[in-house]
């Protein structure tokens, strides 16, 4: 969307203002008497203790993930974005960058046209930009190690069910969504299930209908509807949610779909 286009100066103008305002000095002032000096002193010698690193050499990226990168987004989709940094980064950290990031797009925002919301004490700190005039929403996050690789991972998944298969697999993802919204039940700040819930859930539903019905590179004629469905189905017979949890990770080629190791078992923490 071009609306990804337009926040991106913005993100790189705040990963350049982070560097350009922060200052030299790394050490932490232990009995300082202002939070925002203390934040960014903590913050500044997360930095510095990995400059040598690992990552050091990297260099910021910016990109977006989820339905936006998979072809799956919604009319009333949010754009999500993530900031890659190079070095290893705490909670308080990420706070500190979104916060900064936050007051530079305002700053910058001569038009008046963008809506600042800072989500930061969030399961994950992010901050939300709506653009006014096309009401486009943009959730900016600090990415964490894991994220770019999951986002590829969902990607090849749905690539290789769409061609391979000849499933349509970016059509059910939209539809099981668009139906979750319809009946207010994709909400996780309401306990419900969010779209990347409802992904994960279709992504294993065809993985299953594949080993089982489909060969692949031997394309069938399978509707939208019939897909409908056989996911209701599936999921109204064979899941327990109180006993099952979903992995996308085997591929469907190779992974163990038998009646008796469709879901992982669900793991509790006390």
């Amino acid at each position: 969307r071009d609306s990804g286009g337009s926040a991106t100066p913005s993100v790189s103008a705040a990963a350049a203002g982070v560097s350009n305002r922060s200052g030299g000095g790394g050490g932490r002032h232990q009995d300082n008497p202002y939070p925002e000096v203390t934040r960014k002193a903590e913050f500044m010698e997360s930095m510095s203790r990995c400059n040598d690193g690992l990552y050091a050499y990297r260099k910021w990226e910016i990109f977006t993930f989820g339905s936006e990168s998979w072809g799956t987004s919604c009319n009333d989709s949010d754009v999500d974005m993530a900031i890659l940094v190079n070095f290893k980064n705490t909670r308080p950290d990420k706070k500190y960058l979104l916060q900064r990031l936050a007051e530079i797009i305002i700053e910058n925002d001569k038009d008046g046209v963008l809506q600042i919301k800072l989500l930061l004490n969030a399961k994950y700190p992010i901050i939300r930009i709506t653009q006014t005039t096309y009401h486009i929403k943009i959730d900016v996050s600090i990415a964490d190690r894991f994220c770019k690789r999951r986002d590829e991972l969902v990607y090849t998944i749905i690539h290789e069910l769409e061609r391979k298969y000849a499933l349509p697999a970016k059509k059910l993802i939209v539809f099981i969504k668009h139906w979750s919204k319809q009946k207010g039940i994709n909400n996780a700040y309401l306990c419900f299930l969010n779209s990347f819930g409802y992904t994960l859930m279709v992504i294993k539903f065809l993985q299953y209908y594949c080993f089982h019905h489909v060969q692949p590179n031997k394309p069938m004629s399978t509707s939208l509807g019939y897909l409908v469905y056989k996911f209701f189905e599936f999921y109204a017979k064979k899941y327990k949610p109180h006993a099952h949890a979903i992995s996308i990770a085997e591929s469907a080629e190779t992974g163990n779909y038998d009646t008796k190791g469709i879901f992982a078992p669900k793991q509790y923490f006390a």
